[in-house]
């Protein structure tokens, strides 16, 4: 190959070609591109005035920076707060439908905030293709000139004049900005958290079509008593919620990695909106749930003792009665009734789930706002200009990309790569996965036979449930099933633990999005065992105590466990041939998801024969119950979450 001399290039001009001669930099050539000499005292003036100017403009960027997170932040406390006033009150105070309108402003300006992200980042995109499709067709005009002009010259038998190479008259191709980048490495994959958010969304779709039935069906109805019934606020929520959910879920698909790095006060307010939206809607999923499930169980009850239950009852014996608690006074028909009975119990657990695991998305999103640092060190890239600028051929040679360390990354810069383009990368990133399964096996074996375990328990407290002289024998079944499993996911997560201890440390900074998944369901797990363990005291069932007792205490040694697994890695031979603890933690991704699928489908049954029910009354417990179980099995799904991640790139070399 025939290799030009790395000098500046000047341009010859000929008809319709630009010409690039070699020559050589001299003195007096560097004395005119010197700029002109000034005394030392001047040079310090312009100096400081520089500085100052410098110092000032970064003092009001930080003020506005501040200020714009501190106004986002309480804009979305006032976003929850607000919801929690108008939906409890929406169930007491009977002030429908504003909780409804209220929802429905939430879901249309957070639609209109994604669209535009949404536009903003496709025309970032195209116009980077655009560029690299630009270099790559004049790195391809080069080439081809230089091949033509060395076979002519190998043609003739004439020496090669490799001072000059024709080229076209280019005009300047345009600069590429760092508007938007996206997340790389470990924690830019966020495979499995996109696959159970379109599970969760799909419960919410379905759940949402449910009720929407049940609004065509009032407002079609000719019975004047049903068609009082009716709420447009409420028809046109539950369609607009499901189009939101559908959008939400396809801008994460595609670009929950995604940096911003312009208007970047807007993005702060408009993913905090959505933020307090995922928030308010888990409230208000919460507030309609339980209020439906103490309908349903005060429909069945005749007395106000056994409303309150009987610890209570001498404390509210006086009170009115209907100043309690309302109940739902528009039935629907009674197949529609019957669906709705025996399928909402398993779904809205599904938009709590879909809830939390967006207001996580938009919240590591956020954090990362600005984070698309420019590189400081710039190697030109090989832009081939217009005659008033000239070229240099070392430009050519390829030269290693950069990365800067963001919240949870390496991040990759608009240009990072010169022969492709950052949504190539970025698609590399998403869509292709890469898996090594030696050391797994046995994980599997175990998971599988754990699995059809849970399937004949499952089975087993249905068939009880069903019959009142077996349902003691359910219960007891279904607290031996969780001793079991619980105790033998208690003793591998301390072997796993001291297994992927001896794993190396990863030293840069890793997402902090698993961290506060996990942690906000512990909370729930703490309040759900206290509640339970007073009862099963009172009751003397010693089962249960066991079962809730080791339950969290698994969780406790879990969680340290998880954020720890997250932040290492195999940079040794040793660990990358060993991978110490990879079948441990191929048993507890399946036990973890054998877990939250029990408790899925027990949400249900249990509750019919439930001595809490009887202690605390069906009011007070319908909504610790409902406040707790959807976060418990939130984090049954998020530690298999973390596990995925931990198998995956725990035992290999750090990317970074």
């Amino acid at each position: 190959m025939i290799n030009l001399r790395p000098n500046s290039l000047n341009i010859r001009p000929e008809t319709g070609q630009r010409t690039m001669r070699v020559t050589p930099l001299n003195l007096t050539t560097l004395e005119e591109m010197s700029p002109r000499i000034i005394d030392n005292e001047s040079r310090i003036t312009i100096r400081q005035s520089v500085d100052l100017r410098n110092e000032n403009h970064q003092k009001s960027k930080m003020t506005k920076k501040y200020l714009s997170i501190v106004f986002a932040m309480c804009y979305c406390l006032f976003i929850v707060v607000l919801s929690l006033i108008l939906f409890i009150g929406d169930t007491v105070l009977e002030i429908h439908p504003i909780a409804e309108y209220y929802c429905i402003i939430l879901l249309i300006i957070g639609l209109l905030y994604f669209t535009f992200l949404f536009i903003r980042v496709r025309r970032h995109i195209l116009k980077i293709q655009k560029i690299a499709k630009q270099k790559e067709d004049r790195r391809f005009e080069f080439e081809r000139r230089l091949s033509e002009q060395t076979f002519e010259a190998l043609k003739t038998g004439q020496p090669l004049n490799d001072n000059f190479i024709n080229l076209p008259d280019y005009s300047d191709i345009e600069t590429e900005n760092h508007n938007y980048c996206f997340l790389t490495g470990r924690h830019g994959e966020f495979f499995y958290i996109k696959i159970g958010a379109a599970w969760f969304g799909l419960g919410l779709i379905i759940h949402s079509a449910l009720i929407l039935c049940y609004q065509v069906l009032f407002l079609i109805s000719k019975d004047p008593g049903v068609l009082k019934c009716s709420s447009i606020a409420t028809l046109l929520l539950e369609i607009l919620l499901p189009i939101y959910a559908i959008f939400v879920l396809f801008f994460v698909f595609k670009y929950c990695n995604l940096i911003i790095n312009e208007f970047q006060s807007l993005a702060r307010f408009g993913l905090m909106h959505n933020i307090g939206t995922a928030i308010s809607f888990w409230i208000y999923t919460i507030v309609r749930e339980t209020t439906d499930a103490i309908y349903i169980k005060q429909s069945k009850k005749e007395t106000y003792n056994q409303l309150f239950g009987p610890q209570m009852a001498n404390n509210r014996i006086n009170d009115d009665e209907e100043e309690g608690y309302p109940i739902l006074l528009c039935p629907g028909p009674d197949v529609l009734n019957t669906i709705f009975k025996n399928f909402s119990p398993y779904l809205y657990p599904f938009v709590i789930e879909f809830c939390i695991l967006m207001a996580g998305i938009f919240y590591m999103m956020w954090s990362n706002i600005s984070k698309c640092p420019r590189k400081e060190d710039e190697v030109r890239e090989p832009l081939i200009y217009g005659s008033e600028q000239f070229f240099e051929f070392h430009d050519l040679i390829p030269t290693h990309h950069t990365h800067e360390q963001g919240l949870g990354g390496a991040i990759s810069f608009s240009d990072q790569l010169r022969n492709r383009s950052a949504h190539e990368i970025h698609n590399q990133q998403n869509n292709v996965i890469y898996l090594d399964c030696q050391g797994a096996n046995r994980g599997v074996f175990a998971a599988m036979l754990l699995l059809v375990g849970t399937v004949v328990s499952i089975i087993l407290l249905f068939i009880a449930v069903s019959e009142e002289k077996y349902q003691d024998m359910g219960l007891a079944i279904n607290s031996v099933y969780e001793i079991v499993v619980l105790t033998i996911m208690l003793i591998t997560t301390l072997f796993a633990y001291t297994q992927t201890s001896k794993l190396d440390i990863v030293h840069h900074k890793v997402s902090y999005l698993d961290d506060v998944l996990l942690f906000i369901a512990v909370p729930a797990f703490m309040s759900y065992t206290i509640f339970t363990l007073i009862p099963a005291i009172k009751n003397k069932s010693f089962l249960v105590m066991i079962a809730v007792l080791i339950e969290l205490t698994q969780i406790l040694v879990q969680t340290p466990w998880l954020i720890d697994g997250l932040r290492r890695c195999a940079n040794s031979v040793e660990n990358l041939r060993n991978k110490p603890g990879r079948a441990l933690v191929t048993f507890l991704i399946g036990a973890n998801i054998t877990l939250w699928v029990f408790s899925t489908f027990s949400v249900k049954n249990v509750p019919n024969i439930d001595e809490r029910y009887e202690f605390y009354g069906d009011v007070i417990w319908t909504i610790l119950n409902h406040l707790t179980t959807p976060l418990m099995m939130f984090y049954r799904f998020h530690s298999s979450v973390c596990l995925v991640d931990i198998w995956k790139n725990s035992y290999e070399p750090n990317s970074h």
